[in-house]
């Protein structure tokens, strides 16, 4: 069953605290200008079938930021640790920078744990 859309502002570095890329609700990545500056992400969490993940298969969010979402209220934040296993399994999973030169940060270092801070901005209820 399929829960409700939600938007999020969201920020995403390395584990060494080098910043990727951020929506203007985080501020600017690295204080350089971006071409594209991404807005609130919108997507409907859904759970993913048990035993599909990895074999093939083209889910648009990744995993973690699913599970990390689960029990938040609108306005709460939190800071994720996102292993390889959990992230971006092809490049079209969000989020993901817009830009072209953060976009292929995120793609040299999606092998690696990743930090995503995350805020619940909105809960759609009326589209559920």
């Amino acid at each position: 069953e399929e829960a409700a859309p939600v938007e999020v502002d969201w920020s995403l570095r390395k584990t060494n605290g080098f910043a990727i890329e951020s929506t203007e609700g985080f501020g600017p990545a690295l204080g350089e200008k971006s071409e594209v500056q991404p807005g609130l992400f919108r997507f409907v969490p859904r759970k993913l079938v048990l035993g599909v993940r990895g074999v093939g298969m083209s889910d648009d969010v990744i995993e973690g930021v699913r599970e990390g979402l689960v029990g938040m209220r609108v306005g709460g934040t939190r800071r994720l640790v996102i292993s390889p296993k959990l992230g971006w399994l092809n490049d079209v999973q969000e989020p993901k920078p817009l830009d072209r030169k953060r976009l292929k940060r995120l793609q040299f270092a999606r092998a690696e744990n990743l930090v995503i801070d995350i805020t619940l901005r909105k809960i759609d209820a009326a589209e559920s």
